[in-house]
């Protein structure tokens, strides 16, 4: 092994070493030191097992939590985004049909509605909704 250049690597080659030491060393000698040095097995095992688990957990739930904030992230952006609809009830539920007869996967989608028994606010929500999902942007 290489000379440690600066206290950094003279450091990490002394943990090294320690690590090397305390992994060849038999079981006995390992419990007689932690009992001379007044530290219980029991416990040092159980504290050692809680932060495996614990490092465990979180390495499992970095992808939940990235997840989480690209949603955020999305979420946050839908809100800031500008929509404009047309301030006149009969005008959003002639855009919503026009969205639909433009759009006939939609109408799929939507087959169970009875449109001519929507609220205008039924229709409002969904005309938001389909511009949040771009459907309103495309020509």
């Amino acid at each position: 092994m290489a000379k440690p250049k600066d206290d950094g690597e003279r450091l990490a080659a002394l943990s090294a070493a320690l690590a090397e030491s305390v992994a060849d060393a038999p079981d006995e000698v390992l419990l007689q030191d932690a009992k001379e040095s007044g530290r219980d097995p029991a416990k040092t095992q159980a504290h050692v097992q809680q932060l495996l688990r614990g490092s465990i957990f979180a390495f499992k739930k970095q992808r939940l939590t990235q997840a989480e904030a690209e949603h955020k992230k999305a979420t946050a952006a839908l809100a800031v985004r500008p929509v404009s609809l047309p301030k006149d009830p009969a005008t959003r539920r002639l855009l919503l049909n026009a969205v639909l007869a433009r759009q006939p996967q939609l109408q799929q989608t939507l087959q169970f509605r009875e449109f001519g028994k929507l609220t205008d606010e039924d229709v409002e929500s969904m005309l938001l909704k389909l511009s949040h999902l771009g459907v309103l942007d495309k020509g």
